[in-house]
C-alpha cells in the first residue's frame, strides 16, 4: 500500500497526467485541488449545481494549508474529455450506476481506475485468495455493471482521510488539518502506477500508519452519512451498512449487534426517504 500526504512536495516533477476526478462532492473536489496542485492536468464530471459553480467561479478549497482556487475543467459529458491517463470515483454508492452508464469513454487501453468511497467497495474479492475470490457483491454492484464495463485489472482501491464538506457549490471546506490518501492494488502487489498516482497528488509514498491513527483520535468532524440525512441527500445504507452483514454472512460470523444497528438506521433512512430496501 503507498500512502500520499497530500502536502508534502515531491522532489521530481514527471510528465503531467491527464487526470478525471468522477464526482464534484467534498471529496471529490478537495481531490481534484490536490492533484491540480500536484501539477495533474485534472478535469472534473459533474452535475447539476456543482457544474454550473465550477464553470462559473472555479474550485475553491479552504484547508489547514491555505485558500486554494482554481479553474478546473468541468463537464457532465465524459465523451467531451476522451481518454485519461487515471480516473479517480469519487461519487456516493447511489450514483454508481451512473459511473458505470458513462465511464467508457475516458478509458484507454491502460487506464486504472480508483474508487475513493465509503463502505466496503464493490470489487471486495476480485483477485482476493481464499473460497470467496472474484464473488460479486450485488447490493454494491447489482448485475455486475461496474464489473463489466471497468473490469479487474483497471482497479487501483482508495481510502481517504479527509474529514471535509461542500459549504456550496464549488466550495469545499477541509477540517483535517493533514489529509491522507492509501492507494494499494487490490491484490496487494507494489506497483508503478500507485506510486505514479501518489506523485501526481504531490506526495511522496510513505508508510506511516501510527501517525494516522493518531490523527483521527480528535476529530468532531460529521459522518459524510450523517451528513447526508441532514440535508436530505440519498444514504449510502447499502455499502456501509448492508454489505458488512453480507460478508459476516459469508463467513459464518454471528452479528445481534451490528444486525440490530443497521436495522435501525434503515428504518431512519426510510423515514427520511432516503433509502429504498
Amino acid at each position: 500500500m503507498s500512502i500520499a500526504v497530500f502536502n508534502e512536495v515531491p522532489k521530481e516533477r514527471t510528465t503531467p497526467m491527464k487526470i478525471a476526478v468522477y464526482g464534484a462532492g467534498a471529496i471529490g473536489g478537495h481531490l481534484a485541488m490536490r492533484l491540480h496542485k500536484g501539477g495533474a492536468q485534472v478535469a472534473m464530471i459533474a452535475r447539476g449545481a456543482h457544474l454550473a459553480a465550477l464553470r462559473q467561479n472555479g474550485l475553491m478549497v479552504e484547508a489547514a494549508d491555505g485558500y486554494f482556487h482554481a479553474w478546473i475543467d468541468a463537464t457532465d459529458s465524459p465523451g467531451a474529455l476522451g481518454p485519461q491517463d487515471a480516473v479517480f470515483v469519487t461519487v456516493k454508492a447511489p450514483a454508481l450506476p451512473s459511473v458505470a452508464a458513462g465511464i467508457r469513454p475516458l478509458l484507454g487501453p491502460d487506464t486504472p481506475v480508483v474508487f475513493v468511497m465509503n463502505g466496503i467497495p464493490w470489487w471486495y474479492f476480485l483477485k482476493l485468495k481464499g473460497p470467496h475470490q472474484d464473488k460479486p457483491l450485488p447490493r454494491i454492484d447489482p448485475g455486475d455493471f461496474l464489473r463489466n464495463a471497468i473490469g479487474p485489472d483497471r482497479v487501483i482501491g482508495g481510502v481517504v482521510y479527509s474529514a471535509s464538506e461542500v459549504r456550496e457549490p464549488g466550495v469545499i471546506a477541509v477540517e483535517q488539518p493533514k489529509s491522507r490518501f492509501i492507494l494499494g492494488e487490490i491484490d496487494e502487489t507494489p506497483s508503478e502506477r500507485v506510486a505514479k498516482l501518489a506523485r501526481a497528488l504531490g506526495a511522496s509514498p510513505t508508510s506511516n500508519h501510527e501517525g494516522r491513527v493518531t490523527s483521527q483520535s480528535s476529530m468532531s468532524h460529521k459522518p459524510s452519512i450523517l451528513q447526508d440525512l441532514e440535508l436530505g441527500r440519498p444514504m449510502e445504507v447499502d455499502g456501509m451498512f448492508d454489505a458488512p452483514l453480507a460478508l459476516a454472512r459469508l463467513a459464518g460470523v454471528t452479528t445481534p449487534t451490528l444486525d440490530l444497528m443497521v436495522a435501525l438506521a434503515k428504518l431512519r433512512a426510510e423515514g427520511a426517504g432516503l433509502y429504498k430496501r
